[in-house]
Parts: C-alpha cells; structure tokens; sequence
C-alpha cells in the first residue's frame, strides 16, 4: 500500500451542492478499490491558473488515501467519464 494525494478540480457550473454530492461520488469510487484512510478536504471555489473549456473558476477537492499501485488507473478509468469532473492529479505521498 502506498499514500497517495489526488486532487480533483470540478466544473464551475454544477454550483455547491452538486459539487458536494459529486466529491462523495468520487470518494465512494475511490474506496471501492480498497482505498484507505480516506481524508476528504474540500478547497472551495478558486479561479483556475488558465480557461480550460471556456471556464475560469473550478471546485477543488484533495483526498488523502492508502491504496495499492494498481487501483489508481481503475479509480481514474471509473472517473474519466464524468463531464463534471475538469482536471485530476494524482501524487504518491513521501
């Protein structure tokens, strides 16, 4: 198992509540490849460093997770239909 940190930026316009329910979505996702400790942390409202589809303010989520090497490309295959969802990166903790 190692540590990761992903974080998650969503779309501007999906508004707080649905970013909300959508950073629970992400997280059930994530611990259902035996992720563990799972420390969810919302960053707010923040604007992004560039436009990415015509938008300039996103959602920022960061988890915090233990997981096996593997499970990351699934959790990003399960992810990487979501419209919603406008970046993602993932880091190995030290």
């Amino acid at each position: 198992m190692r540590e990761y940190e992903a974080l998650f930026i969503f779309s501007e316009k999906v508004g707080d509540d649905k970013a909300t329910r959508l950073a629970e979505e992400v997280k059930r996702v994530i611990e259902s490849h035996k992720a563990e400790a799972l420390q969810m942390e919302s960053i707010g409202k923040k604007p992004l460093s560039y436009p990415i589809k015509k938008m300039k303010e996103g959602y920022y989520f960061l988890y915090k997770f233990s997981a096996p090497p593997e499970a990351i490309p699934k959790i990003k295959d399960d992810l990487k239909h979501k419209e919603e969802i406008v970046r993602n990166l993932f880091t190995v903790r030290r």
